[in-house]
């Protein structure tokens, strides 16, 4: 259910029913996140390489704003357990 399916040329992103596929480069490396998107900023990631499941609920409905959660998550979140992986791994 989230193998791409299509591309959209104007976005990063690759789609799968119902979920989207992107690449982030990561502090380590590549980072594959797969995400559902709702309209207010509602979203679910999930970073299996990470094992991280993050959940997201919002109400800046058709603004800009929406997208935040996804900022927070690439120069947040993602960057703290990319640090907790690699201290565990030495």
């Amino acid at each position: 259910m989230t193998n791409t399916h299509t591309s959209i040329y104007e976005r990063q992103e690759e789609y799968g029913y119902l979920w989207w596929r992107y690449r982030h480069n990561g502090q380590q490396g590549p980072i594959e996140i797969i995400y559902a998107h709702g309209n207010g900023g509602n979203f679910t990631f999930i970073v299996e390489s990470l094992d991280l499941v993050v959940t997201f609920t919002g109400k800046a409905y058709g603004t800009p704003e929406q997208f935040v959660p996804f900022r927070f998550l690439l120069k947040r979140i993602i960057p703290q357990f990319e640090e907790l992986y690699s201290s565990n791994e030495q």
